[in-house]
């Protein structure tokens, strides 16, 4: 009944209240309740009941003090959401939406340490656009900067639930992937350069642009033991897969062939 007339409410006797004949549960246990609402400008975050199983164990003095605390802790639980948002915001890269790469870098050094502590792999891949310099020319910057947030959504849209994804600068992008190796981490590389091949960007521009990508891949703690030297294998793994024209996955493992048929 408090969030329907949004006012603090005293019950002296549950049983006897009508507002409350609908509420058999509650009625059953507690006889004297307060409740108040916790609101945040316009926005209702919840209500505090406090009850006693006597009646009328309550007065509006209760009432006014309850109401005074509630104000306060709504202030309290406002202020932690701003600050949850704030912080979200702050780690999200603007056009992209996904993780900052220095956010990235901090939540990867951490997943190192839980890799080295519970011995699970690591699986890790950089993403590059192909020939983007030549999209930016044809379509305009605007454009590309359009891309690059469909291109983002997208890569979100092929990976799980646990794992990120960050703009690592410009073009690129970086995956982390927990527990995922060897195959399996090339048949998720794999499932996003394959989207990217089959889809048509720019479609709300009135346009259907192709475009494919690189991407290289690498293992914690096979290929690197620690964030330096992953990222230099990572690079390594690109760039074997931009020499050789683009639109590939490449494992920074030699003994893994991940060369996608055309």
């Amino acid at each position: 009944m408090v969030l329907e007339n949004g006012e603090p409410e005293l019950v002296f006797d549950s049983r006897t209240d009508s507002r409350l004949k609908a509420d058999a549960g509650l009625t059953r246990i507690m006889r004297s309740l307060l409740i108040i609402p916790l609101y945040a400008g316009q926005e209702t975050l919840g209500i505090v009941i406090l009850g006693d199983k006597r009646p009328y164990a309550f007065d509006e003095k209760h009432l006014h003090i309850m109401a005074i605390l509630a104000g306060q802790a709504a202030i309290a639980v406002e202020n932690a959401v701003t600050k949850e948002r704030l912080t979200k915001v702050l780690a999200q890269d603007p056009l992209t939406g996904l993780l900052r790469f220095d956010n990235f870098n901090e939540l990867a050094d951490k997943a190192l340490v839980r890799s080295d502590e519970e011995g699970f792999p690591l699986g890790f891949a950089l993403i590059d656009i192909d020939n983007f310099r030549d999209f930016n020319k044809r379509y305009g910057r605007k454009s590309g900067e359009r891309l690059l947030g469909e291109l983002a959504a997208l890569i979100q849209g092929e990976t799980r639930r646990n794992d990120l994804a960050a703009r690592y600068g410009g073009d690129e992008f970086i995956l982390l992937l927990p527990d995922t190796r060897g195959i399996r981490l090339n048949e998720l590389a794999l499932n996003i350069l394959y989207a990217v091949r089959d889809h048509a960007f720019l479609k709300q521009d009135g346009r259907a642009a192709r475009i494919t990508v690189s991407i290289g891949t690498a293992e914690y703690p096979q290929d690197a033991g620690d964030a330096e030297g992953l990222l230099k294998s990572l690079q390594r793994a690109l760039e074997k897969a931009r020499e050789q024209g683009g639109d590939r996955v490449e494992a920074a493992a030699a003994s893994l062939k991940v060369t996608p048929p055309g």
